[in-house]
């Protein structure tokens, strides 16, 4: 049975776009250690140290390269915004793409967003706490698992990759 009373709401991780930062490959590598963090340190070529990101809204020196050259951070710094959902563009090129290859993993960012623009950031990072836990032994799963690092339950019927998607 999942406790959501065992998670603890990381403020860090309420992103600017609508993503869940609790599922990624990084972050993960980063807490779970072991072969996934020996994976991510080969897959992007760096030391095993330098695999750490502490979420979207965590100081700049927290976050993974990647999340620090995050254009959408960019942009809301510039227009002097919190997040994506407060900016007059909504039809944003950028924000459809991510949008798109989002959805490609099952996961919603505009809801996402839409949670965390009202005040329910926290209550939506627990439902993605629970949402991204294995069913069968609890433990963390990522965008990309097909089945569960720990147990090897089938947690996605049809496997995708992280290199996978593509517009066509």
């Amino acid at each position: 049975m999942f406790d959501l009373f065992r998670f603890v709401v990381d403020v860090r991780l309420l992103s600017r776009c609508g993503i869940f930062c609790g599922a990624c490959f990084v972050y993960r590598a980063e807490r779970d250690g072991g072969a996934l963090l020996d994976e991510m340190a080969k897959r992007f070529g760096v030391p095993k140290e330098k695999i750490r990101c502490n979420g979207c809204s965590s100081p700049f020196e927290e976050q993974w390269g990647n999340c620090q050259k995050c254009n959408f951070k960019a942009c809301q710094m510039r227009k002097s915004i919190k997040n994506c959902a407060q900016c007059e563009a909504a039809t944003c090129p950028d924000y459809g793409y991510l949008t798109r290859f989002t959805a490609y993993r099952h996961e919603d960012i505009r809801e996402g967003l839409r949670r965390i623009e009202v005040g329910k950031g926290e209550e939506w990072m627990l439902e993605q706490e629970k949402r991204w836990t294995c069913p069968h032994c609890n433990s963390p799963i990522m965008w990309y698992d097909s089945v569960c690092r720990e147990c090897d339950w089938k947690v996605r019927e049809k496997p995708i990759s992280i290199d996978g998607y593509s517009e066509k």
